[in-house]
């Protein structure tokens, strides 16, 4: 909670305002009010079903510090992210195949498989990153980024465009206050840049609630609404699976929770498909002072 606002702050100090436009892209951006929300299991849970439908998906681990997607999927990556600072690694040498349409940029280096952390992005280095990435998009049906839960992480992952921003939320106070931090860092970069609030592990009232108390804010303070994408429950099944080592597309295939990706992700790819049919300029900010 502090350490959001606190990203915040510094934001407004030092960020100019581009107005949005879609991206040519079909890129979805998750990320975090804070975290333990749930952001990684909703990325790849979109991930999965987008590749299921037969779309060329790529999912990205912005996590350069260590990343969990490559142990969600039970692959051990010798590159990663946090491997492609300028001068680094080729960005297309960096993914990893997982079958079935989806593709991986895993998180970390590649050498954080013995537990250690990798060193974290500067600023400019992490959107020097994305900006590298770009090209690799175009290869691609669907892009998903997991963008976690900082801010400037976050902001980073949509530079060169972006459909449309999913932020995954619990429904206690410190978490629906950071979701509002989160929605007010990307209208003050991208003003009607659509965005949608997930809520996580908590029941359909409070949900409805804390949805509430975040759209409230934003049409007060912000003059702008944001979509509600619904509930992915807690599930205990879910968590022992990931827990033990079993693969995504293996731990999550009939729980709760996954009819509840499932519901989300496939209207999220629909929205993308309309949209994709519209004549719509890539969105390329400019004028982005240096961090």
């Amino acid at each position: 909670m502090i350490s959001q606002t606190e990203q915040l702050r510094a934001f407004v100090g030092t960020r100019t305002a581009d107005p949005w436009r879609a991206s040519d892209d079909r890129l979805l951006v998750v990320a975090g009010a804070r975290g333990g929300t749930g952001t990684s299991t909703v990325a790849a849970g979109i991930a999965c079903v987008a590749a299921a439908e037969g779309r060329r998906t790529l999912l990205v681990d912005a996590d350069e510090a260590s990343g969990t997607h490559h142990h969600r999927f039970g692959v051990t990556p010798t590159s990663g992210i946090g491997a492609l600072r300028p001068g680094g690694s080729d960005a297309a040498s960096a993914v990893l195949s997982l079958g079935a349409s989806l593709d991986l940029l895993p998180g970390g280096s590649g050498t954080s498989m013995d537990g250690t952390l990798g060193m974290a992005f500067a600023p400019a280095e992490r959107r020097s990153v994305f900006r590298r990435l770009a090209p690799l998009y175009r290869a691609y049906d669907v892009v998903i980024i997991d963008a976690g839960s900082r801010i400037d992480a976050v902001l980073a992952a949509g530079l060169n465009g972006l459909r449309k921003c999913v932020i995954t939320s619990g429904a206690e106070p410190a978490s629906v206050a950071a979701a509002y931090a989160m929605v007010k860092g990307i209208h003050l970069t991208w003003p009607g840049a659509p965005v949608e609030l997930v809520l996580t592990r908590t029941t359909e009232d409070k949900a409805r609630d804390a949805f509430g108390e975040v759209q409230g804010a934003a049409g007060r303070f912000l003059g702008r609404t944001i979509g509600f994408g619904g509930l992915i429950p807690a599930d205990d099944t879910l968590e022992a699976a990931i827990a033990a080592g079993t693969p995504f597309p293996a731990a999550h295939e009939g729980t709760r929770a996954a009819m509840a990706l499932d519901a989300l992700a496939g209207r999220l790819l629909a929205e993308l498909d309309r949209d994709a049919r519209r004549s719509m300029a890539p969105f390329r900010p400019t004028g982005r002072p240096a961090a």
